[in-house]
């Protein structure tokens, strides 16, 4: 069956192999196939630049602007609204028509410099994606550079928002030195004569410029904004009626503070804008109030909640509902059908005064948690701390550092923004505070790197055949063998991982059959349906719902420990082998937990706050 669409440049894609019916992410096969368009044509201009500097040619900068906002748009989660990328790729063919004109000659050239036919863009798309280079090693080398100039591009985007204030001016020629690498790496992509070796050296030289620009941004960043310094960051709500920021445009967030400033409204940040707290220069803004829920992928539940207007200024952008679209603003890069967008004005400076009129008539945000979590642990402030720390090191009290960057995912081991930030605290892998998930009868806090050893000394008791038994366990590809040479092999989990994983079976699918043989699981011994219902917590409004299944649920609902007591049969097995998966749980602590804790355990009941 042909593929609707294809596109694998996120952690979350289908399958760990490519989306080909629709986005993980949100966007349909059209978009998807406009993005593409937009990323071709994006390559075709590029070649008109980097000829034009080979005939010693200035390009102007809004050519280098243009390259970095298309490629930006087509970042995962960026931009959904098809009509905005449908006017981009005309205005970049306009641009391209025009740069041409001061060049000596257009060929020898490619396909994407030579082409000018908008009124067929959607058919030309179907052949410019990335199945259209056929050789596996060539294409996958291309899309490794093309994605990370998107990174670049995202990087040098936002320097270049805060290059108009004066005190920034000195990094304008490095981002033109930068973009002036991203056109060229990007018209290479293009160039059917290079060979793997020829691609590879250049993938290794865009992460070399990705570092540039990097620098370029933390430049901007720290002379716009200062370094960013260890703060306390609130993540409960105030009475006000509120603003709530998303997405790493923080000259986005200085204008709506300025704007904001005495009207008597709050403003919060939500998941990657959660590090603006750590600036200096913000914090005289004392509505400027906190940071309100949790990852970019809870959106949904949490926008709603929120009730006020939202404003996304980059990329995470996840489809929304119908109920709070129209409180939801795009700027910059994103876009998304039916909600409104606010583009700057010719000074560079941006409106946002529908949405503060908005949020003077909305209710305060609906608390979703209290408390606070600290940040703020930026290069210089952990070199200005940098003789305590290595004392710490020596005495034994810092055993490990955890580098946290990008955005935060859903799979294990996300650790960026404020949801990332909050799991590894919670899994005992940052911060320097103390781990903070507890065992759902109370009390201490677990860590998997508690059991390392007891996990690997059990994978290097498998076999093949066991390993062929777990569920997910790879027999059909002959992963057997080679899960059980990596675990004899391997030193430790990580090491398990690293040895063992392969295109289709990476870490976060390992390690979920590394759980999965430490906890005894067989594929055989699933049960062909569920024996029972089991409750593990529930609010006030639960109970009503509890009682209503009671009433009509053809299965045992276990709420009791008596109850898991009655059970027999495959029920009664089940729960068995569940309780002894939890006796292992138990291991998990610096305080072993006692076995048989699932037969005394209830549910955890949460009443409905206000």
């Amino acid at each position: 069956m042909e593929n609707k669409m294809f596109c694998y440049q996120c952690q979350e894609t289908a399958g760990c192999a490519g989306c080909t019916k629709s986005g993980v992410c949100g966007k349909g096969p059209r978009t998807a196939a406009l993005q593409d368009m937009l990323v071709w044509v994006t390559k075709g201009l590029s070649e008109v630049a980097v000829r034009m500097r080979e005939e010693n040619q200035n390009v102007p900068d809004e050519g280098n602007s243009r390259v970095v906002e298309n490629l930006f748009i087509t970042i995962t989660n960026a931009n959904f609204d098809d009509e905005a990328i449908i006017r981009k790729i005309k205005e970049t063919l306009e641009m391209k028509r025009e740069f041409a004109k001061s060049l000596s000659g257009m060929e020898p050239m490619s396909p994407a410099a030579l082409w000018d036919d908008a009124e067929h863009m959607e058919e030309k798309a179907k052949s410019v994606g990335v199945l259209s280079t056929e050789d596996e090693d060539i294409r996958s080398l291309r899309e490794l550079i093309t994605y990370g100039l998107k990174g670049m591009a995202a990087y040098l985007k936002h320097a270049a928002a805060l290059e108009a204030k004066a005190e920034n001016r000195n990094t304008a020629e490095g981002k033109r030195d930068t973009a002036a690498f991203l056109e060229k790496a990007l018209a290479a992509t293009l160039n059917p004569a290079l060979t793997a070796e020829e691609l590879t050296a250049l993938a290794l030289e865009t992460g070399e410029y990705g570092v540039t620009a990097m620098a370029l941004l933390d430049e901007a960043n720290i002379s716009s904004y200062g370094h960013p310094e260890i703060t306390e960051v609130s993540i409960g709500v105030r009475k006000n009626p509120g603003i709530l920021v998303s997405g790493h445009d923080l000259y986005d967030l200085e204008q709506l503070l300025e704007q904001t400033d005495g009207t008597g409204i709050d403003v919060y940040t939500h998941s990657e804008m959660l590090p603006a707290h750590y600036y200096p220069a913000f914090k005289k803004y004392s509505h400027f109030v906190g940071n309100y829920g949790n990852a970019w992928w809870k959106q949904k539940e949490e926008f709603e909640a929120f009730g006020g207007p939202i404003l996304l200024t980059t990329n995470c952008l996840v489809p929304p509902r119908d109920s709070y679209k129209e409180r939801l603003y795009t700027t910059g890069a994103v876009g998304y059908p039916g909600c409104r967008h606010i583009e700057a004005g010719e000074d560079g400076k941006k409106d946002f005064s529908q949405i503060i009129n908005q949020a003077k008539q909305c209710p305060p945000p609906v608390e979703l948690e209290t408390g606070s979590i600290v940040g703020g642990f930026a290069h210089n402030q952990v070199l200005a701390l940098a003789e305590p720390i290595v004392e710490a090191v020596k005495s034994g009290a810092i055993k490990k550092f955890v580098v946290m960057a990008g955005c935060d995912g859903r799979a294990a081991g996300g650790c960026a923004a404020a949801g990332g930030r909050r799991g590894c605290r919670r899994a005992g892998r940052g911060g320097g505070a103390a781990p903070e998930l507890t065992a759902p009868w109370g009390g201490g806090a677990a860590s998997m790197a508690d059991i390392d050893r007891a996990g690997l000394a059990r994978l290097r008791m498998m076999g093949e055949a066991d390993w062929a038994a777990l569920p997910d366990g790879g027999a059909a590809e002959g992963l057997p063998a080679r899960l059980a040479r990596s675990a004899r092999t391997a030193d430790s989990l990580e090491d398990f991982y690293a040895r063992a994983k392969t295109k289709r079976y990476p870490h976060a699918r390992l390690r979920r059959l590394a759980l999965a043989a430490f906890l005894g699981l067989r594929a055989a011994e699933r049960p062909p349906a569920a024996p029972y219902v089991r409750v593990l917590g529930l609010s006030g409004r639960g109970r009503e719902l509890l009682r209503r299944m009671k009433e009509t649920c053809a299965l045992p609902v276990v709420v009791k420990p008596a109850q898991a007591r009655a059970l027999d049969g495959d029920a009664r097995a089940l729960f068995e082998a569940e309780a002894r998966r939890t006796d292992l749980f138990g291991l998990c602590f610096p305080t072993a937990r006692p076995c048989g804790l699932e037969w005394t355990r209830r549910p955890v009941v949460k009443e409905r706050q206000g």
